[in-house]
């Protein structure tokens, strides 16, 4: 039991790390106005980033202003990291 809550934990952390840092590349790519060149920069924001703008396609569904999606998309993932971090301190509390 206490490995599968260890795996479980350590699965949502490396999720929680991945959403940020393709976050964090996609607007990297989008303020350098990476496009389809060939260029490296481009093809690593587009592999890496790729699962990311799957999950978040829903959201540019639901609404039709661009930066709302946006908008509510990061509202979502900075909700979740902190009910992740308040569910780490209670179990490494007790």
């Amino acid at each position: 039991m206490q490995l599968r809550s260890l795996l479980f934990r350590r699965i949502v952390l490396w999720a929680l790390f991945y959403l940020w840092s393709a976050t964090g590349l996609l607007t990297i790519s989008a303020l350098m106005q990476w496009q389809y060149d060939g260029n490296g920069g481009w093809w690593v924001a587009t592999i890496y980033g790729a699962p990311a703008l799957i999950l978040a396609s829903s959201f540019h569904a639901l609404f039709s202003n661009q930066n709302t999606a946006l908008a509510v998309a990061i509202a979502i993932l900075i909700a979740i990291s902190a009910v992740g971090l308040i569910v780490e301190m209670r179990v490494r509390k007790g």
